[in-house]
């Protein structure tokens, strides 16, 4: 048999072969930790070693050995260049990404299912609902796009019916569970939900948000999500734009000092092959998405000074194929796909900074606006047993802790939450001595 030789790509991506960016990665951080050691030169030594050479001696001198001899292996030429090369790193960052993901533990199906039978079928349920959900909606998303035919739009219709009958009949399958099995299905579908996301964790009402701002995406009309400080409004924005497009969200960080340009773009200039020089198109976030039809998120809408806000109403009522002038860069067609979504908090007596919305801006939100809230006790329970659950389903905590401490403790957070919102139920302020003569209820800026 003939013997093919591998390239240098095909061999860093050999599992046998050590990954150039993990190299990179380690060896950055010992020398930071030998930095902050106030070591510069390791080979100049004293006669006297310092506290500070013995750690380094001890800890740090063979393992940068290792790995600047591991590092030297990767040449430059063997990738065809410089481009080659940043192409190739590129690639060894993803397989790097990948390979901790795939790594990482979160739930061992295979012992909590060998303990309870029952679980699998239970899990394949709930997991064939949300998939058959999430199916759903790219089709109608396919439905409203004008570049697909009439004959897909069609089959489409027919597809949503069927759809419907299944999401229905695995709804009745699970109504028909032993609601013990149900529960423990949840709490480790929730922890492989906080696995998969890092803080996202889709119980009721977070799914009745995502619904919500699915179903106003579909509109193609912008979005408004509002509510309390720390209700996870431009987490949950976020993490719907992912959901439902497979695509990030471009972001624009709203505040006081935001100009125009950190929102539409600028001119820039570049040297040429020629040493001559040629002007550029630099969009910013919201250009970007009106080209490449993905969702834009202006985090903190409010915070922005209003006469931004009027001039970006501008584009509200702005449909796909509509070409837009960006100011000073030329001109954008909206590409379908495309989509804005705004957070914010209103301004209060606790956002005094905040702007108002203009009139013909809040009328825009009228129809289209989510109000995202702090997550209930009871979910907030769910979540915080889902975070301890041990991989094998089991949990760590005494009778006590379980049954009185944690619940307290998210009774408690909904207290000073409805207390922050002035929101406290009468009963409890007056008990609580945070009710006047006259029957108002203080915030909790008073309270405390």
């Amino acid at each position: 048999m003939e013997k093919v030789s591998k390239t240098p790509a095909e061999k860093g991506s050999d599992d046998s072969k050590p990954n150039f960016y993990d190299i990179s990665q380690k060896r950055k951080g010992l020398r930071k930790a030998v930095n902050e050691l106030g070591i510069n030169d390791s080979s100049k030594k004293d006669d006297l070693k310092t506290s500070q050479d013995v750690i380094f001696d001890k800890h740090y001198q063979q393992p940068l050995v290792e790995l600047n001899q591991d590092a030297s292996a990767f040449k430059i030429e063997d990738y065809g260049g410089v481009k080659g090369a940043v192409n190739f790193l590129k690639q060894e960052k993803t397989n790097f990404e990948a390979s901790l993901l795939a790594g990482h533990t979160t739930v061992d199906f295979e012992t909590i299912e060998a303990e309870i039978p029952a679980i699998k079928k239970v899990r394949e349920a709930i997991e064939n609902i949300a998939d058959l959900k999430d199916f759903r909606m790219r089709r109608m998303f396919e439905i409203l796009d004008p570049r697909v035919s009439l004959n897909v739009k069609k089959r489409n219709e027919a597809v949503l019916k069927t759809v419907k009958e299944e999401i229905s009949q695995t709804e009745e399958f699970l109504g028909q569970t032993d609601s013990l099995v149900l529960r423990q299905t949840e709490l480790v579908e929730y922890k492989e939900n906080l696995a998969q996301s890092g803080h996202i964790c889709v119980t009721a009402s977070v799914e009745q948000d995502l619904e919500a701002i699915g179903d106003r995406m579909l509109t193609g009309k912008a979005i408004f999500l509002h509510g309390p400080t720390g209700t996870g409004k431009t987490s949950l924005a976020r993490y719907a734009v992912k959901h439902f497009t497979g695509q990030e969200a471009e972001m624009v960080y709203c505040s006081p000092q935001t100009k125009e340009s950190n929102v539409w773009g600028k001119t820039g200039i570049r040297p040429t092959k020629g040493g001559a020089i040629e002007t550029v198109e630099i969009y910013g976030p919201l250009a970007k998405a009106m080209a490449d039809g993905r969702a834009v998120i202006f985090d903190e809408f409010t915070a922005l000074p209003k006469e931004q806000m009027v001039f970006i109403k501008g584009i509200f009522n702005a449909k796909v194929g509509d070409k837009i002038n960006i100011v000073g860069n030329g001109t954008v067609e909206i590409q379908p796909g495309f989509q804005m979504i705004f957070t914010a908090n209103l301004k209060s007596d606790k956002n005094p900074e905040r702007q108002d919305l203009p009139p013909e801006i809040a009328r825009e939100f009228e129809q289209n606006n989510v109000k995202v809230d702090y997550t209930p006790p009871d979910e907030a329970f769910d979540i915080m047993l889902a975070r301890l659950l041990n991989s094998d389903g089991s949990l760590d905590m005494s009778f006590y802790d379980l049954n009185i401490s944690l619940p307290n403790l998210c009774r408690v957070m909904a207290e000073i939450q409805e207390s922050y919102t002035n929101e406290t139920d009468k009963e409890l302020a007056r008990r609580a001595g945070a009710m006047d003569a006259g029957g108002k209820i203080h915030s909790l800026k008073k309270f405390a």
